[in-house]
This record gives C-alpha cells, sequence and structure tokens, in this order.
C-alpha cells in the first residue's frame, strides 16, 4: 500500500533534515524539473526494501531549510502530493505552510485516511530556537531572538509549535495516523513507514 508521510513541526523542529536524511538511504534520485523553475519542485528515488517508488515533494538544495516552503503555491504543493500517490508512489512532504492549509484534510479523505501519516516531530520550543539560530549563523544572519527580543522569537515558534499539534490532533480525528517522534529518530520511522513495517 503506498503511503503519503506529512512531516510536521515548528520552525527548527528539524523537518527538511528529517527528509534530507530519508533521501540519503535512497537509490537513483532523480530530480523532478518543471518548466520556469529553476529547482527540482521535487525529488523521486527507491529506498531499500520498499516495493514502490518514493516521491519527496520541495526543493531540498544542499544545506539549510528545504521542502514544499520553496514553491509558492500551496496548491501546487497538495496537487504534487496526490498526483504522484496516484501513480502509485509513496509520498514524503513538509513545510510550515502546508500544516496551515485545509487542503491537508481534504487530501487525507481523497487519498483515504489510512493511507496518509502525519509525523509530529518532537522537542522543546529552546531545542526548535537554538537550530534556528544555528541555521541563521550559517547564513551570515544575526539570531533570531536578536532581531526581535528573546520572548516574541519563543512567541513567533510557539505559534507553529501549537498549530503543528493542532493539525496533528485534528489528522487524527479524521482517522489518520499520528507519530511523535523525535527529528533524529523520525528517519528511521518513516522508512518504515514507507516500507509498511
Amino acid at each position: 500500500m503506498n503511503k503519503i508521510v506529512h512531516v510536521v513541526g515548528t520552525s527548527g523542529a528539524g523537518k527538511s533534515y528529517a527528509v534530507r536524511a530519508v533521501m540519503s538511504r535512497g537509490t537513483d534520485l532523480e530530480p523532478q524539473l518543471v518548466p520556469d523553475r529553476a529547482n527540482p519542485i521535487g525529488y523521486r528515488l527507491h529506498l531499500p526494501d520498499c516495493a514502490r517508488a518514493v516521491f519527496v515533494a520541495g526543493y531540498y538544495g544542499p544545506a539549510g531549510t528545504g521542502g514544499c516552503d520553496t514553491i509558492k503555491d500551496v496548491n501546487t504543493v497538495f496537487a504534487l502530493v496526490e498526483e504522484h500517490w496516484r501513480q502509485g508512489c509513496c509520498v514524503i512532504y513538509e513545510g510550515l505552510f502546508t500544516m496551515n492549509h485545509t487542503r491537508g484534510p481534504l487530501l487525507a479523505r481523497a487519498v483515504g485516511p489510512e493511507n496518509f501519516c502525519v509525523v509530529k516531530l518532537t522537542g522543546t520550543l529552546q531545542e526548535c530556537l537554538t537550530r534556528v539560530d544555528q541555521r541563521r549563523a550559517l547564513k551570515g544572519e544575526g539570531k533570531l531572538a536578536d532581531r526581535h527580543n528573546a520572548a516574541n522569537a519563543m512567541k513567533n515558534l510557539s505559534g507553529t509549535y501549537k498549530r503543528a499539534a493542532n493539525y496533528a490532533s485534528k489528522m487524527k480525528f479524521l482517522g489518520c495516523c499520528v507519530y511523535a517522534y523525535s527529528s533524529s529518530e523520525a528517519p528511521d520511522r518513516i522508512v518504515e513507514l514507507l516500507r509498511g513495517d
């Protein structure tokens, strides 16, 4: 059975890290290119012991953030996910914008909630803020807590942290499988979900 795995969490939770770690285990990585877009809109790959090809939506460059937030139109994201699922692929997607959209529940209903899994990344807000600041430092930008004050930086992360939790609850209510993992354990668990273990 081909699955859709939606990885959710606040900024710095490790969404892109987890998906990159899954991609690194794959073979035959094939970027999916489309006209009028410089970067891939997704990737097709094969995971060992997984009977189906895997489509990863979004752009994952050499470093930094990635995922579906690199696609400007969130409706395009959901169309890509559904299209590749209907072609028989397993699908992974993540991004801040995708968990704020009504299309997630609509997609789960369209493909059947038994085929839709949510992986919510755990971790404290302080750990997430530290990761965001580390990422900003690599880009030569100031710390998030320096741009705003520390309380506002934490408040911003707290909002998306709560949205991820609310989204996961909503999807569980619809009958989807919902799991909570750290960013370090998520790659193994995602691979197991895609293999059907």
